[in-house]
């Protein structure tokens, strides 16, 4: 493989970065990748555009502000009603980007030759991931683009070695429409296969509602978590869940409770917030757990029990050190075997009794980490023989 920038030659053809130099091959390949790789099937029906495309024709001015952080901002059509909204340095066209072959091209577009490296940085608001490349010419390419919002940043340098951008280019861009993700798991030796539909409606609507107030969910106490179930938003997809149980198993609330606990253990990593938020608190709408595919346990718990209601089922959360778990009002079926680590565990809550479900074990409902141990009558939280207190026990939903 040959490096355009040093000009040396390697071995390899999936090489991100020259082994020389250390520059970014191209955008895609020098992308901090996705929280996890599943298969997706975007929904995006993109313009396809051949050539360059008479950018202008394809933009319209608005001035409510919506989105962007500038007064103004531009709004795309790239077909089948799919919509990027533009603001920033796209508003005073030194951005400019249009469609081509389903990728999303970015460039400069200003009169200036004093530039020789062009750093691009590409923000995903709602994954908060950095996607990075260098090159010698002020335009980018980034292949297959994703509904989501974002921040693109150029730094334009007058020598390859200069530490400190000459100037810096900056825009949002937010892109409206519906993002359709195959999630495939195993649920008792067979594997099965969901459609998840998302759209950049609900998507932004969640994210806006929590992001003027990040600092504040230092100071969110545990009751206010089940503020963040939401059972309408998850609904279609529970009921395609249903309906793909419905084809494998006998109906039963243990069955279905356990099938979907299968289906949130199995289909979402566990990362904690700092990683995939930036702080080290965020309760997750369940959209936004979907959107990511990932989340802590408490992200997942509130997915898990948003699914439990839109089925009509009673549910809530169970905080204990370390981990937070489901509590599902379903008829206790007793496994056989218990693996080795685990015990069956039933909480009494109000005089009524819920199965606990651990979301981040992969382990059947009923079934806890033995190093956990609680009393919810006594307020006794454990963790591994030691006694901890704090803001742990339950909060129905």
């Amino acid at each position: 493989m040959f490096c355009p920038y040093c000009g040396r030659k390697f071995e390899g053809d999936k090489v991100r970065n020259c082994p020389y130099c250390g520059q970014s091959l191209n955008f895609h390949d020098g992308i901090v990748d996705s929280i996890r790789s599943r298969p997706k099937a975007l929904s995006l029906a993109l313009l396809l555009v051949v050539g360059i495309i008479a950018i202008g024709s394809l933009f319209v001015i608005l001035n409510d502000g919506s989105r962007g952080n500038s007064e103004s901002a531009i709004s795309m059509d790239v077909g089948q009603g799919e919509t990027i909204v533009l603001s920033g340095d796209f508003v005073t066209g030194e951005l400019v980007t249009y469609m081509v072959s389903g990728d999303m091209v970015i460039y400069l577009d200003i009169d200036n030759d004093d530039f020789s490296t062009y750093r691009w940085m590409l923000h995903d608001y709602i994954r908060n991931t950095d996607r990075k490349a260098v090159k010698m010419e002020p335009e980018v390419r980034w292949t297959t683009p994703e509904i989501g919002a974002y921040l693109i940043t150029l730094d334009c340098y007058a020598g390859p070695k200069d530490i400190y951008p000459t100037v810096t280019f900056a825009g949002n861009f937010w892109y409206y429409g519906t993002s359709t993700i195959d999630i495939e798991w195993d649920y008792r030796g067979e594997t099965v296969e969901v459609p998840v539909s998302i759209t950049t409606e609900s998507l932004f609507d969640s994210y806006y509602y929590r992001t003027p107030s990040l600092v504040e969910r230092y100071g969110i106490v545990t009751a206010d978590s089940q503020k963040f179930v939401d059972p309408a938003s998850v609904s279609s997809l529970q009921s395609e869940l249903r309906s793909v149980y419905d084809g494998i198993a006998e109906y039963s609330d243990y069955g279905y409770a356990d099938f979907l606990l299968s289906f949130v253990e199995q289909s979402f990593l566990n990362v904690p917030d700092s990683l995939i938020r930036g702080c080290n608190q965020y309760r997750a709408y369940p959209v936004e757990t979907l959107f990511v595919g990932a989340g802590d346990s408490e992200d997942k718990s509130i997915l898990y029990i948003s699914l439990l209601k839109a089925a009509g089922m009673d549910a809530g959360l169970l905080y204990l050190p370390g981990v937070c778990t489901s509590l599902v009002d379903a008829e206790a079926e007793v496994p056989d075997t218990v693996p080795a680590g685990y015990r069956f565990r039933i909480a009494e809550v109000e005089e009524r009794l819920y199965l606990v479900a651990d979301v981040t074990s992969e382990q059947s409902l009923g079934l806890l980490d033995n190093r956990c141990d609680f009393d919810i009558a006594s307020s006794y939280y454990a963790f591994d023989g030691k006694r901890y207190t704090g803001e742990f026990g339950p909060v129905l939903v």
